[in-house]
C-alpha cells in the first residue's frame, strides 16, 4: 500500500514538472519609444557676411534657411516646415536689426508666410467679425506648441517670436486697407502713420535702456514691446472696422481727448525734474532720450490727426477714440517712468497707475520716484 502511495505521488509531482516544461513563457511589453529628436545643436549669431542683403526675398531666405537661429528641435522634429518659416523669420529679424533695417522685417515676414501658405497650397480665409483672432491663431502655428520641453533659452527666443509676429499682425491689417481701392486716398497716410510708430517704438526702447543706465533687463525690454503691440494693434483694429463696416460703433469706452499742455509739457517736465533731482551727475543722456520720445510721440499723433482728417465723420470719430486712447496710455507710461514691464513685486506692480484706471485717478496720480526699487 505504501508503494501504491508513493508511486501516485511520483506520478503526480512528474506531472506537475512536465506542465510547468511547457508552460508559455510570459511576455512582457516593452513600451514603444517616441521619435528620436536631436537636441545636439548650436544656434548661430548673424553673420552680416555670410548672409548678405538682398532684395530679393527668396534669395535672402534662401541664406537664411542655411543657419539654425533657434532652437526647439521637438517642434522641428514634429513639424519641420513651420520651424523652418520661424527658423528663417528670426534670422530676418536678426539681420534687420544688424543692418538697422527694422523697416523690412515686416514685408519679410509677409513674404515668407505668403510663400509658406503657396508651398502648403494653404489660404488665410478670414471671417469677418472674428478676422483678429483667426490672424492670432493662424500666427501661434508658428510657434513651438512644446511649452513644457523648453529651456531657460528657448522660453527666450518663443517670447522673441510672440513679439515679432505680434508687431506683424498691425502691418497685416495695415496691408489689407491698402489693398482696398476705395482706400486709395489713405495709402500715404497710412504709411506714414506706420512709420511714425516705428520711430515711437525705436524711441521708447532707447529711453527703457537710458534709464537703465544703458543695460536693460531682457525682460523689460520684451515687456514694453508686448504692450506696444498690444495697443497699436488694438487701434488699428479699431480703424479696420470702422473702415470695413458700415456705421460701425465703436465697442471701446469712450476717452478723453487730453490738452496738449497736459500730454506734451506738464508730464513731461514732471519727468525731466525727476530724472535731475534723482542723478546727481550724468543725467544728460537720459533727459536726450527722453526728449527724442516725446518729439517721436508728438510726430506720431500728428500723422493720427493728419489721416484722420481723411475718414468720414462715422469714422473719425472711431479713430479719434482709439487715439486718445493711445495718448492715455502714453501717459501712464510716463508717470509710471517706463516702470513694471520686466520682473517686480506684486506690491510694486500694484502700486504703478493702471491702463484702465478712472480719469480722477489718472490727473492726481503723483509718480513713483526714478529710483523707486522693485
Amino acid at each position: 500500500m505504501r508503494n501504491y502511495c508513493r508511486i501516485i505521488v511520483l506520478f503526480i509531482l512528474c506531472l506537475f514538472a512536465a506542465c510547468q516544461q511547457n508552460k508559455p513563457a510570459e511576455v512582457v511589453e516593452t513600451p514603444v519609444a517616441g521619435p528620436v529628436v536631436d537636441t545636439t545643436y548650436e544656434l548661430e549669431e548673424i553673420d552680416t557676411l555670410s548672409v548678405r542683403w538682398n532684395d530679393d526675398f527668396a534669395s535672402l531666405f534662401l541664406q537664411l534657411d542655411q543657419h539654425r537661429y533657434i532652437g526647439f528641435p521637438h517642434f522641428k522634429s514634429g513639424d519641420s516646415v513651420r520651424w523652418q518659416v520661424s527658423n528663417g523669420i528670426m534670422g530676418a529679424y536678426m539681420l534687420t536689426k544688424a543692418l538697422g533695417r527694422e523697416e523690412v522685417l515686416d514685408s519679410l515676414i509677409d513674404w515668407r508666410i505668403g510663400r509658406y501658405l503657396a508651398v502648403t497650397q494653404g489660404r488665410l480665409r478670414l471671417e469677418s467679425g472674428n478676422e483678429f483672432t483667426q490672424m492670432e491663431q493662424f500666427i501661434k502655428q508658428f510657434r513651438s506648441p512644446h511649452k513644457a520641453d523648453l529651456d531657460m533659452d528657448e522660453e527666450g527666443q518663443d517670447r522673441q517670436l510672440e513679439i515679432i509676429y505680434g508687431a506683424y499682425i498691425p502691418y497685416f491689417f495695415h496691408k489689407l486697407l491698402r489693398n482696398m481701392p476705395e482706400n486709395k486716398k489713405l495709402e500715404a497716410s497710412l504709411e506714414c502713420e506706420r512709420y511714425a510708430w516705428r520711430k515711437v517704438k525705436r524711441a521708447q526702447r532707447r529711453l527703457l535702456v537710458a534709464l537703465y543706465e544703458g543695460n536693460a533687463p531682457v525682460n523689460d525690454l520684451l515687456g514694453l514691446a508686448k504692450a506696444q503691440n498690444t495697443n497699436k494693434t488694438r487701434a488699428d483694429l479699431e480703424l479696420y472696422f470702422a473702415l470695413t463696416r458700415k456705421k460701425y460703433v465703436t465697442s471701446d469706452t469712450l476717452y478723453e481727448k487730453l490738452t496738449d499742455q497736459f500730454a506734451y509739457y506738464d508730464v513731461y517736465n514732471g519727468f525731466i525734474k525727476d530724472i535731475k533731482a534723482t542723478e546727481k551727475v550724468g543725467f544728460g543722456k537720459k533727459i536726450k532720450a527722453l526728449t527724442a520720445e516725446q518729439n517721436a510721440w508728438m510726430a506720431y499723433i500728428y500723422a493720427r490727426r493728419v489721416l484722420s482728417g481723411k475718414l468720414t465723420p462715422e469714422q473719425e470719430k472711431v479713430y479719434d477714440n482709439a487715439t486718445n486712447r493711445l495718448q492715455k496710455w502714453h501717459i501712464v507710461q510716463l508717470k509710471n517712468r517706463f516702470k513694471g514691464y520686466g520682473y517686480c513685486s506684486d506690491a510694486f506692480r500694484s502700486s504703478l497707475l493702471q491702463d484702465s484706471c478712472s480719469y480722477t485717478d489718472f490727473y492726481k496720480y503723483v509718480p513713483m520716484k526714478l529710483d523707486a526699487q522693485f
